[in-house]
């Protein structure tokens, strides 16, 4: 493992986690076929985490491809009912669940997101967030 789990961080991502993300995602991150994609294992996730920020926040519609899946749903922005530090919490969890192996989100850096894109309106496509 490349990045050490903080236990503090992991406990709080995990209850964002099971109140917002677990009925879509699933307890272990593989999601639902053919409906909702999943976390374990997704570079969508994994890579820079200004895209997973920016789809917590803004919410995502259109087709994406997770793995050789493709997946055809709506994720609601929970920008306006999360924390900046909800956010990094949850960001951070998944980031460094299962198998994923990816650096925490802060919430300085979830702020700083949220600020440049305050202005937006409407859900992100897979083709603005460059996948």
């Amino acid at each position: 493992r490349t990045f050490e789990p903080d236990a503090e961080v992991h406990a709080r991502g995990a209850l964002v986690f099971s109140r917002t993300c677990i009925a879509c995602h699933g307890v272990d991150g593989k999601g639902l076929a053919l409906a909702f994609p999943p976390l374990d294992g997704s570079s969508w996730l994994t890579g820079n985490p200004q895209r997973p920020m920016d789809i917590v926040m803004g919410g995502l519609i259109g087709k994406i491809t997770v793995g050789s899946q493709e997946f055809n749903a709506v994720m609601p922005p929970l920008g306006p009912s999360l924390t900046d530090q909800e956010i990094a919490d949850v960001l951070t969890y998944v980031r460094q669940r299962w198998s994923n192996d990816a650096a925490a989100v802060t919430a300085e850096q979830v702020a700083k997101r949220r600020e440049a894109t305050k202005e937006r309106t409407g859900l992100w496509t897979a083709e603005e967030l460059g996948k």
